[in-house]
Parts: C-alpha cells; sequence; structure tokens
C-alpha cells in the first residue's frame, strides 16, 4: 500500500472510533438524564400540585375582593403534558408578575428606615 493510503486509512479508523465513542457518550449521557428526570419526576409534580393549589385559593380570595385592580388570575400548570414543554406552554407565561403603578408595594415594605431597620435592631439586641 502507498503510504498516502495507508495514512487516509488510518485516519478513517480513527475517524470512526472517535465517532463510535461519541456515539457511546451521547447514549450514556441521554440515560443518565433520562433516569435523573425519573427520579425527580415525584417532587415535580408535588411543586406542581402545591402551586395548583394556591392558584384556587387565589382564585377564591380575587372573588371575595382581596386582590388589587387588574389583578390577573394565575393559571394553573397541566399535569399531563408537564414534561413534554414547548416554548408556547402556559407554564412560561409570567403575565401579572410586572409591578406597575396600581401595584406598587404597600409604604410599610418600602420604607426601610422608618420599619426594616428597628427591627434588626430589635432582633440583633442591639
Amino acid at each position: 500500500m502507498h503510504t498516502g493510503v495507508a495514512q487516509v486509512v488510518r485516519y478513517t479508523v480513527l475517524l470512526y472510533g472517535v465517532l463510535d465513542l461519541m456515539v457511546s457518550v451521547d447514549r450514556k449521557l441521554d440515560s443518565r438524564i433520562q433516569s435523573e428526570a425519573k427520579r425527580k419526576e415525584p417532587g415535580i409534580l408535588n411543586l406542581v400540585k402545591q402551586y395548583n393549589n394556591l392558584c384556587q385559593e387565589i382564585e377564591v380570595l380575587m372573588g371575595q375582593g382581596y386582590a388589587p385592580r387588574g389583578a390577573l388570575k394565575p393559571t394553573m400548570i397541566d399535569r399531563e403534558g408537564l414534561f413534554k414543554l414547548d416554548v408556547d406552554d402556559d407554564i412560561w407565561q409570567d403575565i401579572g408578575l410586572q409591578d406597575g403603578p396600581d401595584t406598587a408595594s404597600p409604604r410599610w415594605l418600602t420604607d426601610i428606615r422608618k420599619n426594616l431597620l428597628p427591627l434588626t435592631s430589635l432582633f440583633s439586641g442591639n
């Protein structure tokens, strides 16, 4: 065999070896991701249940008039398609989370010098 052809054969064998290694690593990584997702699934589903319960409580409170003017009801998360996420799914929506003129924080929460600093000194013992 000519040295040029032998070199091409060696590089080809080396390239196929690297590709096999990459495929093997990819399969192992995919398997690991799948097993970790299954391991975390019960905790994620529990968080979704808690979130949906809070959404129901917020809806009741909104019906009783405890929400600021213009507040939007949060969307509950559907458990069925939770792990088949799409960029258009409701889970990515953050409507109503921005502060606006009608959702300004109360003064007791924003006036740090008047309200929070005395509390910190009280709790620290100073």
